[in-house]
């Protein structure tokens, strides 16, 4: 053997020793503390020396010394069978307890390298050959190689057993250790124990070192990264690819000679020709024959798994017309679990303060899995719960709970969620053609549920301003207090989805808050609960004038202040007019239901604005409304104050037509425009001579007209004002017959204001029953019978049987002397035009 020779197998030799040592350390710095890392390591540092000593045996300048080399080469190999079966015994598990079969087992593998390495009985001597050492065999020796065998076929038995009753990580892992495993013990069996029995030589030893590179290297690939150790699939897809590339070739070639030694001969064409057509057509044929092939290997292979491209555009197109987080949520749970084959796929996403999960399975349940990644925010790349690092059992639960792979969304260093995958139906594990798919996708998942967000925000803004609108449309169809703050509580109420709420006032002088308007509030609560500034909730938003969001901004000051305990979330807001605190709005919803949003607490701050705006304007109007109808008041009680007999008319008048209005089941509206108009049904009276009011004797025909014109002329005085302008028809019309023989237009029926009707009714009942300069008043029973015996003639039918229902009861009272107590009267939609 020359230098040369011994150098070039020198540089094979130090080759693998640094390649096994690199390959042990790699796995001992992986987890130093598992002792199946630790046993690997000790392995290759035995399998080095193994070699070490393997090629010194063959070196010319080490003969001297080649039995006691060979001998040590021989219990060094011993050791590294007890090293390597005590690491397959243990892996992948971290804490071992070997039964007491398997010391029983090994122990004869140290008498072995006892004996290989002191006595002649595995190695009796050595021979020098011309490639180097040979060993003599003793008499022990083709029983270490039974032995050896023996105890192969027990280790295989065990591991076929817990291959059995392995999950799919350690099953990936097994996989290797068996590659590993049945390389190397096959050929170091047949290379160093069966060919020097059978050739008595040991000329083959020096392909050991390639031996020991099929055990570690599948072998530390299943112990340092086994999370990512599906690749059987890019394997065997990639060996058809080019099992059926190397048959096209085979074929292009075969067809190329043919042509070049027959066709050519045949046709008396150029062979170098032939040959050039021949490669340009395969040039030509080459991409759409490796499509196919590509497909059709595709096709086959992709029946137990996926096709990563095609799911990537499918999904991509899909997110892309998607603008609602939770469905983006719920297609990407949906189309992973299906399109992946996968036990389960969900989606947790954080969405107004609140974790949110989708999942593909209806009946998912983890709520482990949402506190997890909370307490995980910061996790940046793809975890895979097959290979937890020593001591992490967080997530190796996550793994026992079936959780295969956790991978982070996150958008400029911000956590928005998660995508979380079960473990493949098929049991395979997750490969790098998996990591590289979920890259990409959770690129484009993140890009999508951004524009959902942002898609959301605006619709919010849309959905705030409709709301607003809404709001502002139905305060704008009242002016009185009362009604404002009972339409604008039920407006806000709908509007958030809110179980309860209530519209708070300030006294000023008093500076305690009473509840105005409420819904969904015990009435009794509503009714006394009383609050100074600085109490509660409500005190203390109205004395700092800010907003608060229950439980979120919960201090101590009012923690034990909340009125209800079943309230799970409520929004406390101050009302403000001319920078002055008015009242608080308070919504609240009971346990079990949702959270307020952003979205809610804007609606209810911005309507708070506008509220206040509200309540001011009814309050201006309430006052306008005072001063109109004083004034007013005040000329009816210039008119009765002109007549005497008739002081109080008005009054008495008003209490009758409101009774029967009421009799009626009017609406509230049309019972406050009775109680104006009865009031000032004879303000025209103000324009007739007071001789003639006055007169005790029978009037004149001219005298007649005269007072036959009062109601034209309440009605010309009350026309301008707009504010009075829907009673000025029941003041014209109140002396109007049913039958059409009243005056001043000679209406009839239906075509008399309704209100005027009521007001006839009243007024006849009241000058029927009182004194007169010119005769005595009526009994009540008599009048009754005239009002009876006039039904459908002069009066009302209806009208009258209403007024006859509040005459029979008991009197009731209604305050009309203060006018200004009434409710305000609507603007007329329509023009009274007189004649």
């Amino acid at each position: 053997m020359g230098t040369a020779m011994d150098l070039s197998e020198f540089a094979i030799v130090a080759a693998a020793i640094l390649l096994d040592l690199v390959l042990g350390g790699m796995a001992l710095q992986r987890n130093s503390r598992s002792i199946t890392n630790q046993l690997f390591a000790v392995a290759t540092v035995a399998i080095s020396v193994w070699l070490a000593l393997n090629f010194m045996c063959d070196q010319p300048r080490f003969y001297a010394h080649a039995l006691l080399l060979n001998r040590l080469a021989t219990g060094a190999a011993t050791m590294m069978g007890l090293l390597l079966v005590a690491f397959v015994v243990c892996f992948p598990r971290r804490v071992v307890h070997l039964a007491w079969e398997w010391w029983a087992g090994l122990t004869p593998l140290v008498t072995v390298g006892v004996l290989s390495a002191s006595t002649p009985l595995v190695i009796k001597s050595v021979t020098i050959e011309s490639w180097g050492s040979n060993v003599v065999q003793g008499p022990l020796f083709p029983w270490v190689g039974a032995y050896g065998v023996l105890l192969l076929t027990g280790v295989a038995a065990m591991l076929a057993r817990r291959f059995r009753a392995a999950d799919s990580r350690m099953r990936a892992q097994y996989k290797y250790l068996y590659l590993g495993l049945g390389l190397f013990m096959s050929s170091t069996l047949v290379l160093a124990v069966l060919l020097p029995m059978v050739s008595g030589t040991n000329e083959f030893l020096s392909l050991l070192p390639f031996c020991t590179l099929t055990l570690l290297v599948p072998t530390s690939y299943a112990i340092i990264r086994h999370e990512l150790m599906d690749v059987s699939f890019v394997v065997l897809r990639s060996v058809a690819y080019s099992a059926v590339m190397l048959a096209f070739a085979v074929f292009v070639v075969g067809v190329a000679q043919i042509a070049r030694t027959e066709v050519s001969t045949t046709l008396g064409i150029s062979p170098d020709a032939l040959v050039l057509a021949t490669v340009l057509a395969t040039v030509v044929a080459f991409h759409p024959v490796r499509t196919l092939v590509e497909k059709a290997t595709d096709s086959f292979f992709f029946r137990r798994t996926y096709d990563p491209s095609a799911l990537l555009n499918d999904l991509g197109r899909q997110m892309a017309s998607t603008f609602n987080e939770t469905e983006l949520a719920q297609l990407l749970s949906t189309e992973l679990a299906d399109k992946m084959r996968l036990t389960f796929a969900a989606v947790v996403f954080r969405c107004d303060d609140e974790i949110v999960t989708c999942a593909s399975l209806e009946s998912f349940e983890m709520p482990d899995l949402t506190e997890w990644l909370l307490e995980h925010e910061d996790l940046a790349a793809a975890l895979f719960t097959d290979d937890p690092d020593e001591g992490a059992e967080d997530v190796a639960a996550l793994g026992r709970a079936g959780v295969r792979v956790v991978a982070p969304l996150r958008r400029d260093g911000s956590w928005l969620g998660a995508i979380v995958l079960g473990a493949k139906q098929s049991g395979l594990m997750f490969s790098q053609q998996d990591l590289r798919f979920l890259d990409v996708l959770v690129s484009e998942a993140v890009i999508a549920m951004n524009n959902a967000h942002l898609f959301d925000e605006r619709n919010q803004r849309v959905r705030e301003l409709v709301a607003l609108n809404q709001l502002a449309t139905a305060l704008g169809h009242s002016t009185e207090l009362k009604s404002v703050l009972a339409t604008a509580i039920h407006q806000i109420v709908t509007v958030t989805s809110a179980d309860a709420g209530s519209i708070m006032l300030l006294d000023e002088d008093a500076e305690t808050l009473t509840v105005a308007a409420s819904v969904g509030v015990d009435p009794a609560i509503a009714s006394t609960s009383r609050l100074r500034l600085g109490e509660g909730v409500a005190g203390w938003v109205a004395e700092h004038r800010r907003a608060l969001v229950l439980p979120r901004d919960r201090t101590p000051s009012f923690e034990h202040e909340l009125v209800r305990d079943d309230v799970a979330s409520s929004i406390c807001t101050p009302v403000v007019s001319k920078n002055k605190v008015i009242g608080v709005l308070n919504v609240s919803r009971v346990l079990g239901s949702k959270p307020f949003s952003q979205e809610s607490f804007h609606v209810v701050s911005s309507f708070a604005g506008q509220l206040g705006i509200a309540i001011e304007n009814a309050r201006l109007f309430e006052e306008l409304s005072k001063t109109f109808l004083g004034t007013i008041g005040a000329l009816a009680a210039a008119v009765d104050a002109k007549d005497p007999y008739t002081f109080g008319h008005s009054t008495e008048v008003t209490r009758l037509a409101v009774a029967t209005a009421e009799a009626l089941e009017l609406e509230e509206r049309e019972v406050q425009r009775i109680r104006v108009a009865a009031t000032l049904h004879d303000i025209g009276k103000i324009g007739i001579d007071a001789d003639i009011l006055l007169k005790s004797g029978a009037l004149t025909p001219e005298e007649r007209e005269t007072i036959n014109h009062h109601p034209a002329i309440g009605a010309g005085i009350l026309a301008p004002l707009e504010f009075l302008r829907e009673i000025v028809p029941y003041i014209l019309s109140h002396h109007e017959r049913y039958d059409g023989g009243g005056y001043p237009s000679g209406l009839s029926s239906e075509a008399i204001p309704l209100g005027a009707r009521v007001i006839s009714v009243a007024d006849s009942y009241n000058a029927m029953v009182s004194d007169r300069p010119y005769r005595t008043g009526l009994s009540h029973q008599q009048a009754i019978d005239e009002l009876r015996a006039n039904s459908g003639t002069q009066f009302d039918p209806s009208v009258v049987r209403a007024f006859m229902r509040i005459v029979d009861s008991a009197p009731v009272e209604v305050p009309t002397t203060d006018l200004a107590a009434a409710a305000p009267i609507q603007p007329a939609t329509t023009t009274v035009f007189l004649r």
